[in-house]
């Protein structure tokens, strides 16, 4: 979502003109009426965050996809089709005005669409600006447009398919911008999945450590007939690391040095840490 300043320039009005014009409301309308002919509706008042609107866009293309996935919707394509790999422009016609009928609306394409009619094209530099406005004015109930002096955006990160949370410093972007967004940055900040309220240490973090690399090195020396290659623990290294550390941590028992290694291996895969070879 956009921080914004009001700015009275040609963009301003050009939107308030948009947004008061017969056929917008008109298209618009249409399009929560389509929307909620399938069930699919958005809260009545609007998303208060982005994570918000993003659970429901998931959910709302999920059913979109399920409907165009049905047994059901596939033999009506097929009745038009009469099964052939190739049709003609009739059949596609049919085929268009049955998705049309039969799915709920591609709503970025109708905005897109709606937008051509105003002479904004989604090749121009500004397209963007005013296609975020009208997500923001239907799914956030946002009437004012206004330019950007901080950009706060969720992004699909690729690699790991987990959204990432960003803020875009811009020209125009003040301290005061920072200190005015944070409020909303912090409830967008608790939709990250690694999001924690409080920051807590591992308190004996550093004498896990070395128990664990003491233990894994004991692991590689020739072994007493304890070991097995396939066995995490044997009781020859339990005793020698509980004479090793005994006194130094008041360690008394195997049980104790077995759980801190297996939570220091647990702790490693947390933090991606990877050991060299």
């Amino acid at each position: 979502m956009n921080k914004s300043k009001k700015i009275y320039d040609a963009d301003y009005y050009k939107v308030q003109m948009i947004i008061d014009n017969p056929v917008f409301k008109k298209a618009i309308n249409n399009l929560i009426n389509q929307i909620n002919k399938f069930g699919l509706w958005a809260p009545e008042n609007g998303f208060k965050t982005y994570k918000e609107y993003f659970e429901w866009n998931k959910k709302y293309f999920d059913n979109y996809a399920k409907i165009e996935n049905s047994e059901e919707f596939k033999n009506k394509v097929l009745k038009i089709t009469k099964g052939e790999k190739r049709w003609g422009e009739k059949e596609q016609c049919q085929i268009e005005d049955l998705r049309d009928k039969e799915l709920p609306p591609v709503y970025g394409s109708v905005i897109n669409d709606l937008l051509y009619q105003f002479g904004i094209s989604s090749k121009d530099e500004q397209h963007k600006k005013f296609h975020d406005f009208i997500i923001e004015y239907i799914f956030f109930k946002k009437t004012e447009f206004s330019n950007p002096n901080l950009q706060i955006t969720w992004k699909l990160n690729h690699n790991t398919r987990q959204m990432e949370l960003f803020i875009q410093i811009l020209r125009c972007t003040r301290k005061q911008d920072l200190e005015n967004a944070w409020e909303f940055i912090r409830r967008e900040q608790r939709g990250l999945p690694e999001f924690k309220s409080k920051n807590k240490e591992y308190k004996n973090f550093h004498r896990d450590l070395e128990i664990y690399s003491a233990y894994k090195l004991l692991r590689k020396q020739p072994t007493s007939k304890y070991k097995r290659a396939s066995c995490a623990f044997n009781k020859r290294v339990d005793q020698q690391i509980k004479l090793k550390f005994m006194d130094k941590y008041g360690i008394e028992k195997w049980g104790t040095i077995r759980s801190i290694v297996k939570n220091m291996e647990n702790f490693k895969k947390n933090v991606g840490f990877n050991e060299p070879k």
